[in-house]
């Protein structure tokens, strides 16, 4: 930038106009030293690849550009490294206006100080048109920070009327209100359909995690980024043979946190869970770390050379956001998941699966300070929108809707067999079920081939386990029928936002599925 003919010795402009010059190196927020010698600029970013590089941003005026120097090394002090590079990428924006040209040519404070309040009005406008106006909060802070320092080419008078104008706040939720079907919350069925392919799922296990982590905890990539082994804790109970599962998640939006791993959130994991994170932990073995590195839970086979004999080498092994994120979408292209909202394949990313995190946590009871504390956030206002969406209402479903979605929601294929030729010999391995109608009437559901001791609870729970096998002759049809008229008058009686009759859905997809198989085994035509 230096060898633009426009752009004078920066020495010269320092002492001319009595400017304090631009130093060697700033110290970040987390403590760690930023070079910003030369015009590319590498930002402590342990998650995000976080460079500004003004060589190639087309800035030629040296009022501009040293304006522009000077407010991001007070914000590379203040800020997140992310808000520092949004920083300059809505600066740079002003590059693409009409008179910026003119702008490049002025050189003198008078020109400068005419032409650049034109320049803003421009963006300022086409973001109008874009309906994108938050975005030029950033801008104006920008101007209004450089007029308090007196910086030449910037004026009061201008600074005021910025000042004046009203832009909205950032559209916070708009997916969500909407329920919007390719980046709202997933439905209850979507959901469903997710988990039991998840469940069957034999991929790489690293994309299976990222997945799960997102279902089960609804943090942003960063905070997944950050995580090392030493965060998953295991917790043996004396006189029992229960181990308790403990993950401590690494913060990211609060402002006053030095370092990135500064503080955390400990979250509960489900056993389920903690299977594929020991699992995870294992695998990471392969893998041999250099210069003695802190071991991340989400690992890189190789180092970020980029961050290698820099302050950030720590997270050398680290994923990036971007890299966690193109896990999850490796994982759902191979899934193959077809949405029975849509019939279109199922469109997932991080902030759809924190989504329908926060509306279940809705659905479930959480209050609001509750739901801010599990998303990280510290104030109320972000999740107020959770609670105004008609996505707390938990969706209806009958028996024809439950035969429909059976299919893609389909966890594992069923085995029928017939009652008649079944090995009488094991009679404890049958399952009964009693009529709610009729409590005298006991009918033999099916048969349990489980060779383990079981932990579900007979009869409806055994049709979620693959060790059941359906008889062909049973009055699946009349349970089918049963369960979902419970589940209607349920969430009439609790103005239709109830959990537990939410939680019969998975037992009713599967028992729609039996209904389905048996009648195929019998052959009967099912004309729905």
């Amino acid at each position: 930038m230096d060898k633009n003919p426009l752009i004078k010795n920066w020495q010269e402009l320092y002492e001319e106009y009595d400017l304090p010059p631009l130093p060697e190196e700033v110290i970040d927020r987390s403590g760690l030293p930023v070079n910003i010698q030369g015009d590319k600029w590498k930002i402590n970013d342990a998650t995000f690849p976080s460079t500004i590089n003004f060589d190639k941003a087309d800035i030629f005026n040296q009022f501009i550009i040293y304006a522009i120097k000077r407010y991001l090394i007070q914000r590379i002090k203040s800020v997140s490294p992310r808000e520092t590079v949004n920083c300059w990428y809505s600066l740079k924006s002003l590059t693409t206006t009409n008179k910026w040209n003119e702008l490049q040519s002025a050189n003198s404070i008078e020109d400068t100080e005419k032409i650049l309040p034109v320049v803003l009005s421009e963006i300022l406008e086409d973001l109008r048109r874009r309906k994108s106006e938050d975005q030029f909060h950033r801008i104006r802070a920008w101007y209004v920070w450089c007029a308090e320092q007196e910086l030449p080419g910037f004026s009061a008078e201008v600074m005021y009327d910025l000042l004046k104008i009203k832009l909205p706040g950032n559209e916070k939720g708009k997916a969500v209100m909407l329920d919007d079907e390719e980046q709202g919350p997933l439905t209850d069925t979507e959901t469903t359909a997710l988990r039991n392919a998840l469940i069957n799922d034999k991929g790489p296990i690293l994309e299976r995690v990222c997945v799960w982590l997102c279902l089960a905890f609804g943090c942003n990539p960063a905070n997944f980024a950050l995580l090392r082994e030493d965060d998953f804790i295991v917790r043996d109970f004396k006189n029992s043979n229960h181990k308790f599962y403990e993950l401590k998640i690494p913060r990211i939006k609060e402002r006053g946190l030095k370092h990135q791993r500064s503080e955390f959130k400990s979250r509960k994991v489900d056993d389920k869970l903690a299977v594929l994170l020991l699992e995870l932990i294992a695998h990471n073995k392969l893998y041999s770390l250099k210069n003695n590195l802190p071991t991340p839970l989400l690992m890189r086979e190789t180092p970020n050379k980029s961050k290698l004999g820099t302050p950030i080498e720590e997270f050398a092994y680290h994923l990036s956001s971007k890299e966690f994120t193109e896990n999850i979408l490796k994982c759902i292209t191979r899934l193959n998941i077809i949405s029975p909202r849509t019939g279109r394949l199922l469109a997932i990313t991080p902030r759809r699966l924190r989504y329908t995190f926060a509306t279940a946590m809705v659905r479930q009871g959480a209050s609001a300070a509750e739901l801010a504390d599990l998303l990280d956030h510290t104030d109320l206002q972000h999740v107020q929108v959770y609670y105004n969406a008609r996505s707390t209402i938990v969706e209806r479903l009958d028996t024809a809707l439950a035969e429909k979605l059976a299919p893609l929601v389909a966890q594992f294929s069923v085995k029928v067999i017939d009652k008649n030729t079944y090995n009488e010999s094991n009679l404890n391995s049958r399952i009964k079920y009693q009529e709610k109608t009729n409590p005298k009437k006991i009918h033999g559901i099916g048969v349990c081939c489980a060779d383990f001791l079981c932990k579900l609870y007979p009869p409806l729970s055994c049709y979620l386990c693959e060790k059941f096998q359906p008889f062909k002759d049973a009055p699946h049809a009349k349970i089918l029928e049963e369960l979902t008229s419970w589940r209607q008058n349920r969430l009439q009686q609790q103005r239709e936002n109830d959990r537990i009759a939410q939680q019969l859905d998975d037992v009713i997809y599967r028992i729609a599925q039996v209904k389905t198989a048996c009648e195929e085994k019998s052959g009967v035509i099912n004309e729905k």
